[in-house]
Order: structure tokens, then sequence, then C-alpha cells
């Protein structure tokens, strides 16, 4: 049960990962938008997480719910609920000033509650937590995002030349990790995912997930990165949006699709 009960947590990282902004810096006006993304594994429903708010030249809003689907919520029944809104810096990029989530499986309900001050963040977690000797502060990683302000940030590269060649530092209140992304052409020799089926021209990015602290030691030191593949389809306005995501696992690729 304990490894189903990670492989969830694994999905809900990939908060970060599957959403659909659509808004580019040139936009002044408030732009919305929803999407909805099937995670399987080995051909089997495993989750689903939809993904929706609102960007525009000010600020931002953003919901995500990942929700398990298939022998996952046989086992876990699980629910991650996760809310961000922000401001967009001078410089074009996002900032945070509020991420809300909460967490609930059948062994377990927990909320985090993040509040920002310019790039300095206060984390709060109910119920409270009993410290453990490999918790990280939030004092210790200043200019981080939430995954969900992350999720926006990674479909809003400033220059579509970016769009695989980007580190994204990520603290989810409790652990801190980055999602690097590479052009296509860094990635290893090794087995594939399929590749995705999509009426429309798409860009192939090496992404990936790295562990930099907050984590129990042996999931540490066990394995310390977590390699992916990601397409994205570029609209218009340099609007780019997640088609696939793919990432090996012990029981095969676990993919994630956007749904038409």
């Amino acid at each position: 049960m304990k490894s189903f009960t990670r492989l969830f947590q694994g999905f809900c990282m990939t908060l970060i990962l599957c959403g659909h902004a659509s808004a580019s810096e040139k936009f002044d006006e408030k732009n919305h938008f929803f999407t909805t993304y099937d995670f399987y594994i080995g051909g089997f429903s495993i989750a689903e997480i939809t993904f929706g708010g609102s960007v525009s030249a000010l600020g931002y809003t953003a919901r995500s719910v990942v929700e398990t689907r298939g022998i996952l919520d046989l086992l876990i029944n699980g629910e991650v609920d996760a809310f961000a809104e922000g401001y967009r810096h001078t410089r074009g990029y996002l900032a945070p000033d509020t991420y809300k989530t909460a967490y609930t499986t059948r062994s377990e309900d927990r909320g985090v509650n993040i509040s920002y001050n310019s790039e300095v963040a206060t984390v709060s977690i109910t119920p409270p937590e009993e410290k453990k000797s490999y918790d990280t502060k939030a004092s210790e990683h200043p200019g981080t995002l939430d995954p969900v302000t992350a999720a926006v940030t990674i479909m809003n590269p400033r220059n579509h030349a970016d769009l695989c060649n980007r580190t994204i530092p990520v603290f989810d209140g409790k652990r801190r990790y980055d999602i690097i992304l590479f052009p296509h052409d860094k990635r290893p020799e090794g087995e594939t995912p399929p590749l995705p089926e999509w009426n429309a021209p798409t860009t192939w990015c090496f992404g990936v997930y790295e562990r930099i602290a907050g984590f129990e030691g042996n999931l540490q030191n066990e394995q310390r990165y977590f390699p992916f593949d990601i397409w994205f389809e570029r609209g218009e306005d340099d609007i780019h949006r997640i088609v696939s995501v793919a990432g090996k696992t012990k029981l095969g690729f676990a993919i994630g699709t956007l749904r038409p």
C-alpha cells in the first residue's frame, strides 16, 4: 500500500506539468482556460487532472484538481485540490501571492497554505506535523514557485526558443524540487514512450524532475533525478499547451494525455 501511496504522491507532483495557460505576456485582457488530462499506466486508467483559471497582463488565478481513477482509486481514493493566485512582475514573470491545497486519501487529510511577501513564503500545514530531520524551511528557498503557479509558468516561456531550455524552481510547502526542460536532442539514449497522436505540430522536450530538499533520507538518496518526456502544442501569440507527458515507472510508462 505504501508504494501505491507514493505513486499517487508522484501524480500530485504532476500538477506542475499539467495545465493550459491561455495567455501570453502580450495579452492585456483576462483569458480563461480549462483542460482535462487522463493518466494511464499500461493502458489502465489511474488518475485525472483538471486545470482551469485565468491569466492577464496584471495577474492570474488557477486551480488544479487531481483525482485517482481505476485501481489506484480502489486502493487510495485520493484527491488533491490546489489553488493559487498572484501577479505579473514588471519583468514579465508570474509571482504568487497565495497558494492553498487540500490533500485527501483513505488514510490522510492534510491542508497546506502558503502566503508570500515579495519572494519570501510563510507556510501553514493543517493538522501540524511532527518535525523531521529532513524538513526544510521556506526561508531557505526564496524565489521559488508553488506547484500551480509553476504549472502556469511552464506554459508561458518568454520566448519560444526558451520552451525547452528552462529551470523552474518549486517549493510546495514541504519539498523543494526543480523542473528542468532540455531540447529533445539532449535526451539520453534509451527506451522512449509512445509518441502522442495529435492533429497539430508539437515540440518534444526532454525533462528532469530533480529532488532538492525536504525528502525522506532514502527517497532523497535512492533516486534524485526523474526523467520524463513532454510534448507542447504552440498556438497563437506564442501560447503553449501540453499535449502529453510521459515518465518511466516500475510498472511501465505513466502517460498523461490532453483530453480533446
